[in-house]
């Protein structure tokens, strides 16, 4: 999930993303963001619960944060690239905006967009085949 602050001043601490348990060690992860920082973060149970009901909601409920890519206007055979830098394939959710309606596309059609991921597997690729322009809401976990 891709975490931007869009506001204009102040800094967003994710105090419910902050620790992480794995096997018998606690690993501390720091998420802030300053205005215009964004963050690719992957989905478990604390990034899920933070954007239903923790932290990224309040900061999204007030303006303050942008989740998830939305890319306006993206042209026929335009591509648009994720720098994830997960070092995994990562899980890909793409809707498009379907006259207000967000509508996922692999529901729709398989032949809107194509996704590839580059062979570091630190950038996904999403390009438009539609034949017209599109806009969508792309998540990657």
């Amino acid at each position: 999930m891709k975490l931007t602050h869009i506001g204009s001043s102040g800094r967003l601490e994710f105090n419910d993303l902050g620790k992480v348990v794995k096997a018998v060690a606690p690993q501390e992860r720091n998420v802030a963001l300053n205005p215009g920082q964004s963050i690719y973060i992957t989905d478990g149970q604390d990034v899920m619960y933070s954007a239903q009901a923790g932290d990224a909601k309040k900061f999204a409920a007030a303006g303050l944060l942008a989740v998830n890519d939305i890319v306006t206007g993206l042209a026929n055979a335009a591509t648009f690239v994720i720098d994830h830098g997960y070092g995994f394939i990562p899980s890909v959710t793409i809707a498009r905006d379907n006259a207000g309606v967000w509508e996922d596309v692999t529901f729709v059609a398989t032949n809107l967009v194509t996704v590839k991921t580059n062979v570091a597997m630190t950038q996904t690729i999403v390009t438009n085949v539609s034949g017209g322009a599109l806009t969508l809401n792309i998540r990657v976990s």
